[in-house]
């Protein structure tokens, strides 16, 4: 709910707030956000707004079972299955809070709070790559050239934050078509032949 009316407020403002307390004061007028009004403690909220948010991008990370949005990315067995998986993943992550990941990263560098929030989220979405590429590596599958550390800046490279923005919001590529290149990519980049 919180991530709605924080997006609503973002899309209908048509500008970037870049301040939990611009966002709270938008918030609590209650014309913007669907009736949300102001309480004591509003500046708590809005600060765990952007923490739940952020986190929210990254539910893979919260799970020790390798759950990925609807994708049990740890569970498969065969290595290509691995990275599709991973892929829809990621999709699927970026569809839903895509928008809200973006402005939070234009944000981070004004709000010392969202920016901790995003550094903590970050941290923990790049060492999810680590436990996939520990799967890949348990299941024969990497280039034999490559270290776990540069496997995982691959994974980060084409399923961090900026795979999909590139591919689907800048140049306009279906989501189909980036997740096919994405995974294509990554394939070759990753895989043994």
């Amino acid at each position: 709910m919180e991530a709605q009316a924080t997006r609503r407020v973002l899309l209908e403002n048509c500008k970037l707030v870049t301040k939990r307390e611009d966002l709270r004061l938008q918030v609590s007028t209650g014309s913007k956000s669907g009736g949300y009004q102001s309480e004591k403690g509003d500046e708590k909220r809005a600060h765990r707004s952007h923490h739940d948010l952020t986190n929210d991008l990254n539910p893979c990370v919260l799970r020790s079972d390798g759950v990925f949005g609807n994708h049990s990315v740890l569970a498969e067995r065969e290595p290509r299955a691995v990275i599709a998986c991973l892929a829809a993943g990621v999709r699927s992550l970026r569809e839903e809070f895509g928008d809200i990941a973006y402005f939070m990263q234009d944000a981070a560098p004004h709000d010392l709070d969202v920016h901790k929030s995003l550094e903590v989220a970050t941290g923990r979405y790049r060492a999810f790559f680590v436990h996939v590429v520990e799967h890949l590596a348990n299941l024969g599958s990497l280039r034999p050239d490559l270290t776990p550390r540069d496997a995982a800046d691959i994974c980060w490279f084409y399923f961090g934050y900026w795979g999909y923005y590139t591919l689907h919001n800048e140049n306009g590529w279906p989501y189909e078509r980036a997740e096919a290149w994405l995974y294509d990519m990554a394939t070759a980049a990753l895989l043994k032949d």
